[in-house]
């Protein structure tokens, strides 16, 4: 066999992209590692060489001996095949010489562009036998594309195929050969690289650690850092710069954090969150500039200054040169802004001659528009109804085609009866009796219109006076001004002497006045549900919020600039919120912005509607389950009636009407709410008997009513000679064992339990009872000497039992005196089974009312007293302990230990549940009582309320507030995310500027 220098020889044009192929080929080719079984096979271990000419010959010369001898000793000729092929003549003749020496089957085709027909040469498509043309078909690869790289990529994947006949194998074996080769070079460099990994993750794991460590360190403490920062932020009252840096503290996503979630950050957003509580306002942002008017709509505070308006983003104060006036309907809004001028407008447009059809005369100067035209059957009929005073005091209610109801009044009675004096000027009335304001309540069912000295409220259903008020029967001043209720017919009233008036229309009485502290008022708005009073002082430049129902003053904001008027950010027509998360304070070049401090975070603190609770305990509880809240409250006019809300949102779900004062509600066992009364003012059989009515935890349905019978003597019917004027005023429960334990005293001496009544806790049903003085008891003592006159408990043993102690005091003895003797038992929750029972001999006899002079150590098997002695210094008081199964004197300590020992034992069982917190209240912070970390932060005192099984809600109130409080809200214990989002949406966009990011090295 022939031995050849090379092993193929590239015939080509030497333009693109055949010569860019022809280049990649020659690599290929010199390149190709033959399987190590072919080398054997073959007995070659390399392709070996590629002639490849790297110029292009000249036109005028022969194809030269180089290229000859080139061809000849080359065992392969490959020719890359285009249209610009069969243009060159020397490739044609390169193909030719090589055909004549006899070689035509070692030729090889590369074909890059068009069909074959275009692009391969004629005689390699055809050859002459024995004088006769036959049609070949070369041996070719298809790297035909769009583009050289795509060709190149064909050229790669085809190699195979080119390379298999040049060694003389089929291709497919050589494809499989190929790939057997490739796959142990590459579970070799795969072994190799696994060891190198291997060491190289050792090392990075190890190095990782290290640094995340490192990382999670340093973003930890600059966490703590943040949060500090933020909480500095909310003390100075800044809640917007609070809840940024608290976002920055924490990751963008909870579920999947991108630094540590450090629980002082979580802290310090949820006390951002809260902060104000919805009622709290502070301001956020000023806008110095000269105006005429101004008005608030739901995302802008547009701002009319002469001619221009110009609107500025609500939440942060930025001006948005694009908004679109016609599109915002703010020209409608400025030139109509009040109902009030709206239908003077509209009476000042009627013609003489409409006025003379419809019985208006000229002189009409108060107007307005009437609310319940749809309430009155006689005009509901119409969408728009006006309201219009003359000069002598007729009231017209009409439309623009037709006078719908005339009122009028004689007030000479009143006027002689020297209510007001006279002023005359040249209208037939004295000035005092021209109207000043007219307005409507909400309802339709009342008109009302206020002159200096009076208000005359109309009743519409009768068309007459329902009632005249006079300025003596509320101060000196006479009427500035009115406004009315949103929703209900409650009239607030402005005298000139500054005060703001609150009087309930359907009773016929005056509610409260706004402590006002002195402060005179020249203006007030009702709130969007008229439960707060916002009104303003000019001469104070003062902004103060009241509770609508008592008067009390909830907020006072001081502005440093002469205040010309206050209100909410949004009003309708009379001038009452339509939305009261922000106000808008005014003076002559500036306006000032204010927000409630809770505007967005309903998800995280709701404050609870209607509600107007005692501010004592045990008057307001959560259910178990935090879905709903339940407050006993008592209005003004001292109704009674119990309120449960959603807790999530607030609203009111029901409201029952109570006839009895309640003493407590507390929330047990299959999530039902108990509520406790006294029953002497009711009449009912059924009721003679204490009893408590259960409503549902979740629904706030009322389910049953609880009779609790004495019956110790277990005959099934109540016992001879128990006095009936009873009341339940607790009820605890054993979780353990399932039972409730409900205490019973004696109405007209409710000093101590007089009865303890045990019932199933599911069904409800009387497991045992025992009394006082009424049962048999397992101690013994001489009921000659000694009467039980009260009992006290104490669930132990994980509830499973229960120690009761007993005051026996001595017969005949002086009410002053305290002898006597404490006995105590043991007993089965569940059966009643008596463990074990005794007496103690106290020098002093042991005030059970109080919870506080006994108490048990488990843990060591003893029961401490207390003696209450108001005869001696606390340092001289020794107190005792005995064995709590036998009562036999264990020792004595003093005042301060004993205090100590109670405090211990109070901390570890007295605490409310928020998340996985055990927390308590002190001054303004729910702390945890376990770390003493704060858990919430607010802006005033507070007092913890109840708080849900599951910790998913605390009930809090403001403290500080005398007897009655609507300030009631719910703090949700929420996942992370949703904080997050809460604040984002209460920022609103609002971002840290560059310079804030700077003063805490964020940038």
């Amino acid at each position: 066999m022939k031995s050849y220098k090379y092993s193929a020889f590239i015939s080509y044009r030497h333009e693109s992209p055949d010569q860019e192929i022809a280049q990649k080929l020659h690599s290929i080719i010199e390149n190709y590692h033959i399987p190590s079984p072919l080398k054997e096979t073959l007995g070659v271990s390399k392709m070996g060489r590629v002639f490849r000419d790297q110029e292009e010959l000249q036109l005028s010369s022969d194809l030269g001996e180089e290229i000859r001898a080139a061809l000849r000793d080359s065992q392969w000729l490959i020719c890359i095949c285009s249209p610009r092929y069969l243009k060159s003549k020397w490739c044609l003749e390169e193909l030719d010489y090589f055909i004549s020496l006899g070689r035509r089957d070692h030729i090889l085709a590369i074909l890059v562009e068009k069909e074959p027909i275009d692009s391969f040469p004629y005689s390699l498509r055809y050859e002459i036998i024995d004088g006769v043309q036959v049609e070949r078909e070369p041996l070719a690869a298809d790297v035909r594309a769009t583009s050289i790289q795509e060709s190149i990529k064909k050229l790669n994947n085809e190699k195979l195929r080119i390379l298999a006949p040049m060694l003389g194998v089929n291709y497919d074996d050589l494809k499989q050969r190929d790939r057997i080769r490739k796959n142990k070079i590459m579970l070799i460099t795969i072994a190799c690289a696994f060891i190198l990994l291997a060491s190289f993750l050792t090392y990075v794991i190890v190095k990782n650690k290290q640094i995340t460590n490192e990382r999670n360190s340093a973003l930890i403490a600059e966490s703590k850092w943040l949060a500090q920062s933020a909480n500095e932020a909310l003390d100075n009252g800044n809640k917007n710069l609070s809840l940024l840096l608290s976002l920055e503290a924490l990751p963008k996503d909870g579920n999947n954090p991108d630094r540590p979630i450090v629980d002082e950050a979580v802290s310090a957003l949820y006390n951002a969150l809260i902060y104000g509580a919805n009622d709290q306002y502070s301001a956020i942002y000023d806008i110095n500039m000269p105006y005429t008017k101004y008005i608030g709509l739901l995302d802008y505070l547009a701002i009319k200054n002469g001619d221009e308006i110009l609107f500025y983003n609500k939440t942060d104060g930025k001006l948005n040169p694009d908004a679109d006036v016609g599109d915002l309907m703010y020209k409608v809004s400025f030139n109509e802004m009040t109902y009030k001028e709206k239908a003077e407008k509209d009476y000042n447009s009627l013609s003489d001659e409409e006025k003379r059809v419809l019985g208006l005369d000229s002189y009409f100067s108060i107007h307005n528009i009437y609310r319940g035209e749809n309430e009155l059957s006689t005009i509901k009929a119409y969408s728009t109804i006006y309201l219009a005073i003359n000069s002598d005091n007729k009231l017209y209610l009409y439309d623009s085609k037709l006078i719908r109801h005339t009122y009028s009044v004689d007030l000479a009675q009143y006027r002689d009866d020297g209510f007001f004096k006279y002023t005359w000027y040249d209208f037939s009335v004295p000035n005092e009796e021209m109207a000043i304001y007219i307005d409507s309540s909400a309802d339709g069912n009342y008109i009302v219109s206020v002159y200096s000295p009076y208000v005359v409220i109309w009743d519409t259903a009768s068309e007459k006076i329902n009632n005249i008020l006079f300025y003596p029967d509320f101060d000196k001043g006479y009427f500035k001004n009115i406004n009315i209720d949103p929703q209900k017919p409650i009239l607030g009233i402005l005298t000139k002497s500054g005060n703001v008036f609150i009087y309930d229309i359907d009773n016929k009485k005056t509610i409260c006045c706004m402590d006002n502290q002195s402060i005179p008022l020249d203006g007030f708005y009702f709130n969007v549900d008229g439960t707060k009073i916002l009104a303003y002082s000019t001469a104070k430049n003062t902004i103060m919020l009241f509770n609508a129902n008592t008067g009390e003053l909830l907020q006072k904001l001081n502005v440093d600039f002469n205040l010309e008027s206050a209100q909410y950010f949004c009003i309708d027509g009379y001038g009452n919120a339509t939305r009261d998360d922000y106000i808008v304070a005014s003076g002559k070049n500036i306006i000032r912005v204010y927000m409630a401090g809770n505007s967005s975070s309903m998800e995280i603190i709701t404050s609870l509607k209607e509600t107007n609770a005692r501010t004592h305990d045990n008057f307001t509880t959560l259910s178990l389950s935090g879905e709903t809240v339940f407050t006993y409250t008592t209005t003004t006019s001292f109704n009674k009636y119990l309120c449960v809300n959603d807790a999530k949102t607030g609203k009111v779900l029901h409201r029952y009407d109570i006839p009895v004062f309640i003493n407590q509600t507390v929330s047990l066992g299959h999530n039902e709410v108990f509520v406790f009364g006294t029953n002497n003012l009711s009449k009912e059989a059924e009721d003679e008997y204490a009893v408590t009515k259960v409503f549902n935890g979740s629904s706030g349905e009322f389910i049953e009513t609880i009779t609790f019978i004495p019956d110790f003597n277990g005959d099934g019917k109540a016992d001879e000679g128990t006095v009936k004027t009873y009341e339940c005023k607790n009820i605890s429960y054993s979780k353990q064992v399932d039972a409730l334990i409900a205490e019973v005293h004696k109405y007209i001496d409710n000093k101590y339990i007089d009865s303890l009544f045990i019932l199933d806790g599911k069904s409800h049903e009387l497991l045992w009872n025992i009394s006082a003085n009424l049962s048999k008891h397992e101690f013994e003592f001489d009921e000659n000497e000694y009467e039980v006159v009260g009992l006290g408990y104490q669930l132990i043993h994980d509830g499973n039992d229960m120690l009761i102690i007993y005051r026996c005091k001595k017969k005949d003895a002086p009410s002053y005196t305290s002898e006597g003797i404490m006995g105590v038992e043991i007993r089965n929750v569940r059966t009643g089974q008596c463990k074990s029972a005794y007496t103690l001999n106290i020098e002093y006899l042991l005030n059970i009312e109080y919870n506080f002079v006994y108490f048990v150590d488990e843990e060591n098997g003893l029961l401490y007293t207390r003696k209450i002695n108001i005869s001696k210094n606390k340092e001289d008081d020794l107190n005792s302990f005995y064995d709590l199964y036998s009562g036999d004197l264990k020792g004595q300590i003093g005042y301060y230990e004993y205090i100590e020992l109670y405090n211990n034992k109070f901390s570890k069982e007295k605490y409310w549940l928020f998340g996985n917190h055990r927390v308590r209240a002190k001054d303004n912070i729910v702390y945890d009582i376990d770390s003493n970390e704060v858990v919430l932060k607010f802006q005033n005192n507070i007092k913890i309320l109840s708080s849900s099984e599951n910790g998913e809600a605390l009930e809090i109130m403001y403290t500080g507030i005398d007897k009655f409080s609507s300030t009631c809200y719910v703090v949700h214990h929420t996942d992370l995310n949703t904080m997050i989002f809460s604040a984002n949406e209460m920022l609103n966009g609002r971002e840290l500027t560059l310079e804030e990011k700077k003063r805490y090295f964020l940038e």
